[in-house]
């Protein structure tokens, strides 16, 4: 995934009215209920044959930016873990030098 496509889906959202969304349970599973302060909106219904597809709109929010900070955090600790092995790899490289040179 490149950072574009990783800044677009951040910025998607950003856009998107902010959480916690709910939901209700009468006779239909009534998904995307959003509980901001300005009051609720109801985004769509999902029927109770449907209650998967309704939780994962649910959660959709919330899931997408764990996963975006987790994406974020592995990215940096991968530059941190490269920026080890490119100092590793120079060192190597410097000792292979010295060795060669002391024969």
């Amino acid at each position: 995934m490149t950072e574009q496509e990783l800044k677009d889906i951040e910025a998607r959202l950003a856009a998107a009215t902010p959480g916690p969304w709910g939901c209700n349970d009468d006779n239909e599973f009534t998904i995307g209920h959003l509980y901001a302060p300005f009051g609720e909106m109801e985004v769509c219904k999902v029927t109770s044959g449907n209650l998967a597809d309704a939780t994962f709109i649910k959660c959709a929010p919330t899931d997408m930016r764990r996963l975006l900070d987790e994406v974020k955090r592995l990215r940096k600790d991968n530059e941190e873990l490269q920026k080890l092995v490119d100092k590793f790899s120079e060192a190597n490289r410097r000792l292979r030098i010295a060795v060669a040179n002391q024969k």
